[in-house]
């Protein structure tokens, strides 16, 4: 019998061409308009443009920060797949304050504290380790 409903019955991953499979398998989803999503525990938690170098990722601080210590956590694998992706820099942008808070990823493994709070392993990075702009910051510089 012969599939007919739109699309394939098949997951993503056996339908995907090897180089996509191991993509997938990397934590690294799509290119799409010249940014690759990356994945962690399998859901999408930023993008990397190939051409800037830097792992975007867009947050609530309310939700997402950590209180003790206070800083950022990200996900080992997706810190990873970004570095693949070809990210040098990470950016988090608070939804919340409009705050960017950019590091190396270097920084990162160099400074970062590892952790596990039930969501994988995480690197911390202490918030006095970030560069934090606020929107006031970008709009004067013409965004970004």
């Amino acid at each position: 019998m012969t599939w007919r409903g739109k699309g394939s019955a098949r997951p993503a991953a056996s339908r995907a061409s090897g180089q996509a499979r191991r993509a997938m398998a990397a934590g690294v989803s799509s290119r799409r308009a010249n940014s690759i999503t990356i994945l962690a525990q399998g859901k999408p938690v930023g993008s990397v443009d190939p051409a800037t170098g830097i792992f975007r990722k867009r947050c609530r601080a309310s939700v997402h920060m950590l209180r003790k210590p206070v800083g950022w956590a990200l996900d080992i694998q997706s810190l990873d797949a970004a570095e693949r992706a070809g990210a040098t820099l990470v950016q988090i942008e608070d939804l919340e304050s409009d705050r960017m808070y950019t590091a190396t990823i270097k920084s990162i493994y160099d400074n970062g504290i590892l952790l596990n709070r039930g969501f994988g392993e995480q690197l911390l990075l202490p918030l006095d380790k970030w560069t934090v702009r606020d929107s006031q910051q970008l709009s004067l510089w013409g965004g970004a």
